[in-house]
């Protein structure tokens, strides 16, 4: 649970004849994380023989299966042996007919296409009851420009052109002036088009009137869409009957691939393959077991030194810890031989969190809104709704420690509801207030106290597991950071002693040779760097009062500004008339959209500062990352079955 699962090397040698047997069983168990072997006398193997036509087939099946209709429940089947599956495979014979009706579509949405732009331009031109194409094949001493001309401009246009014998055509259509223009063939009219914003188009080159061109396109446009129903009907046919088949030859076509390509990590000689990789150690023997009686006497697996922190990361934590395991994974995987702080970040992060919105108002929302991105969300995301929600739990406790009910106090709440005459604290036996909390905006001093003591726990928590981290390696580096701890009890009593008169002053002298002692040996195992990072440690320290900044803005906004400007008056109602029904609804809106984005802000500021508090002041004192994670060569079926058993039974 503090630490990653034990992991040990193993080698499996096995003869090539067994190679296919071995594949499939480490696949079928999916216990062993396969790596390149490292033996550096022995040659790397190649992809299994049968892995060429694999593929082949698998390119194809996987074209097949993107051209057809997804089916909802596909049965799953009993994986086919290699051979059998390649010739059912070949079976597969609507590729040809699929890309026939894949070709065709293609060149019924090209015609669309024109269609659609031909169309376009006789609707454009509908208002001309003309031939175009006769005018094309008009007499070369007259010229016709058709085009469009910005609102306003067409008379200018006309009086520019008018001199030199120009004749015009105006339609108007979609709120464009279309322009045609009939002018000799010599003139010079360029500067004046130019002038006017004329924009050419270009002359038309189908037959007839464009009114009636449009509508023989129009019914064109839609015998093309029967086209595409049809063919859309056929592959829907087409999907009906192959898709099942398609998918299930697919899986076990991919399944078969990984098994062909894995065997390029081992290595080989011209009668043996070399397996290595990790494997679970409480799983070994199982393991060992299992390959025994495969392939009896002639398989032999045994344990192999490595360098320690080489192995992949196998978490260990419980399911309710999991989506604190994803973030820490996110953002760097523990080495397989550290401390997995997981459940340091799962037990410490809420308080750090709550301490921060400590709101019971806001906890409540915040716990609906992360109970919404948990449905909605996938991944990671759902994850970080499902952290928000376990947050939301101290987030109320601490509201109650502040006294905090969404920036009011619970006197201030219980006074309303009984002017209102929803409740009657007299007959209930209460008198206001019925408790002193800790207030923030009042209390400053204290709940800044109280962070930093928790913060320097916390601290002394990370130099604890520190020490743990560093015993089997250097036990001198360990009791350094035990060291640290008696520098920062030391600190705490002397600072507090003397300038706060917090404790006894008998205590002061033992303090100091605490300190000292702690200082002398922690410099003496890490050095000058020790030293310097002593400044660093009480900035540690400090970096726990960012969550007094966090917690104090979120009441600023919530208490005053939200609660002064913009809380709901009951007066309004009683009024009865439309405008101040209007003004309190709207008043009631502003309320609510302003607490919720104070809450989601104090959401984002509390994780984003409580996981950096987290990762740099805390874990960096036992904890470095950069592994890699436990990955077993293993199957994933969705439409076929597995026929062996775990232990390949």
């Amino acid at each position: 649970m503090f630490t990653p699962t034990e992991m040990c090397k193993v080698r499996v040698i096995a003869m090539r004849d067994d190679a296919a047997q071995v594949i499939k069983s480490l696949h079928e168990w999916g216990i062993m994380h396969v790596e390149d072997c490292s033996a550096s006398d022995i040659s790397h193997g190649k992809p299994l023989e049968s892995y060429e036509s694999i593929s082949e087939q698998l390119v194809r099946i996987r074209g097949i299966e993107a051209s057809l209709t997804q089916q909802k429940n596909v049965r799953t089947i009993k994986a086919l042996p290699l051979p059998q599956l390649l010739q059912e495979c070949k079976k597969i014979d609507c590729d040809k007919r699929i890309a026939e009706l894949q070709a065709k579509t293609e060149e019924i949405n090209r015609r669309k296409h024109d269609i659609s732009e031909k169309l376009k331009l006789a609707e454009t031109l509908s208002g001309f009851s003309i031939d175009f194409s006769q005018l094309t094949a008009s007499s070369s001493r007259v010229k016709f420009l058709l085009g469009s001309v910005p609102e306003g401009k067409i008379i200018a246009l006309r009086e520019k052109l008018s001199p030199l014998g120009a004749e015009f055509l105006v339609k108007t259509h979609a709120g464009k002036t279309i322009a045609l223009i009939a002018v000799e063939s010599t003139a010079d009219i360029s500067e004046a088009l130019n002038i006017s914003g004329f924009s050419e188009i270009e002359m038309p080159k189908f037959e007839g009137k464009p009114r009636g061109v449009a509508d023989k396109l129009k019914r064109e446009d839609a015998a093309q869409g029967v086209e595409l129903k049809e063919i859309k009907r056929e592959l829907g046919k087409i999907s009906e009957k192959y898709y099942e088949r398609v998918a299930q030859l697919r899986e076990m076509l991919e399944i078969e691939e990984q098994r062909a390509e894995i065997s390029a990590k081992f290595g080989a000689t011209d009668s043996l393959y070399i397996v290595e990789g990790w494997v679970d150690s409480r799983k070994l023997e199982k393991f060992t077991d299992y390959f025994n009686r495969l392939l009896t006497g002639s398989v032999l697996v045994k344990k192999i030194p490595y360098q320690e922190g080489t192995a992949p990361t196998l978490f260990q934590n419980p399911k309710a810890v999991l989506p604190f395991q994803s973030l820490i994974a996110f953002l760097t995987t523990p080495k397989s031989n550290e401390i997995d702080p997981t459940m340091v970040y799962y037990l410490m992060f809420p308080i750090l969190y709550g301490m921060m919105l400590g709101d019971v108002g806001y906890g409540l929302i915040s716990m609906v809104i992360a109970w919404l991105i948990i449905k909605k969300m996938p991944g990671l995301l759902a994850d970080i709704g499902k952290i928000w929600m376990f947050a939301a739990i101290p987030t109320i406790i601490f509201g109650v420690i502040y006294d905090e009910y969404l920036g009011f106090t619970h006197s201030h709440l219980l006074e309303a509801a009984q002017n209102m005459h929803l409740i009657n604290l007299e007959s209930m036996h209460l008198s206001l207030p019925l408790y002193h909390g800790l207030h923030r905006m009042t209390d400053v001093n204290s709940v800044l106290l109280i962070i930093l003591f928790t913060g320097m726990a916390y601290l002394a928590i990370g130099f604890f597991l520190g020490f743990l981290a560093n015993w089997k390696h250097n036990k001198a580096h360990a009791f350094a950071k035990l060291a640290w701890i008696g520098i920062e009890v030391a600190g705490v009593l002397l600072v507090g002693g003397f300038l706060f008169n917090g404790f006894p002053s008998a205590w002061m002298p033992y303090a100091g040779a605490l300190g000292l002692i702690s200082f002398i040996y922690m410099a003496k195992v890490e050095g000058i760097i020790g030293i310097i990072e002593l400044p660093g440690f009480a900035g540690n320290i400090l970096s726990f009062a960012r969550m007094l900044a966090v917690g104090i803005a979120s009441v600023a906004v919530a208490e005053g500004v939200i609660n002064k400007m913009l809380v709901p008056d009951p007066a309004l109602l009683a009024k009865g008339d439309i405008g101040s029904i209007l003004i309190f609804i709207l008043v009631t809106l502003g309320f609510i959209i302003t607490h919720l984005f104070n809450t989601v802000l104090g959401m984002f500021e509390s994780i984003v500062q409580g996981s950096r508090l987290n990762y740099v002041e805390v874990f960096s004192k036992f904890y470095k990352g950069g592994g890699r994670f436990f990955t077993p060569f293993s199957v994933s079926r969705t439409y076929t079955s597995n026929h062996l058993k775990e232990g390949g039974s």
